[in-house]
């Protein structure tokens, strides 16, 4: 309904908060590489996807169709523990600064022109070595996938929102005190 009001309405961009659950983040049915490019499969309910995970996706392909005809702009932003800093294997360590979330949507605001659709990873570049070491963690859960993470790179891949979008993660960003909202 917001979308087809926000089309109604002349509206030129939709920016839909999407989310990593769409490749069931926190239990990955399939894992080919890593870090995890925005094509990679996305399970489906008999998979064990979640109802959550699985209607998030299903919007995505509802927007991409809506977007088809250019009369409107969909960009997806697959968030992933927006505002918070991942100490723990339940969502593959993948962080994703204040400063980071802002920046990639004020960069899903202003896609290119030529841009009907597009689902794009948000998250940080890397994972801080004090939590983790990402290639002992690849090795040992998914020694079969190809492993393209350099160094301790993010699980989740932004190379595709830093090629369309201009999206340019930085270092060192805040994160909330998860303690203020769990």
């Amino acid at each position: 309904n917001v979308l087809e009001a926000a089309r109604a309405a002349g509206v030129r961009t939709f920016v839909f908060a999407s989310s990593a659950q769409v490749y069931r983040i926190n239990s990955p049915v399939r894992i080919d590489e890593l870090p995890l490019p925005e094509d990679t499969h996305l399970p489906l309910p008999v998979e064990g996807q979640t109802t959550y995970g699985f209607l998030k996706g299903a919007f995505e392909r509802y927007l991409e169709g809506a977007c088809a005809d250019g009369a409107i702009q969909g960009v997806a932003l697959r968030l992933e523990y927006p505002g918070f800093r991942s100490t723990g294997p339940e969502n593959l360590y993948v962080s994703t600064s204040i400063e980071n979330t802002v920046a990639g949507f004020a960069c899903a605001l202003r896609p290119p022109e030529d841009l009907r659709f597009g689902a794009f990873n948000l998250a940080d570049a890397h994972v801080d070595p004090e939590i983790v070491d990402v290639q002992a963690y690849v090795a040992s859960r998914w020694p079969y996938a190809r492993n393209r993470v350099a160094g301790n790179g993010s699980l989740m891949s932004t190379e595709r929102a830093q090629r369309i979008l201009g999206y340019r993660p930085a270092a060192d960003g805040r994160y909330v005190d998860e303690s203020l909202v769990w």
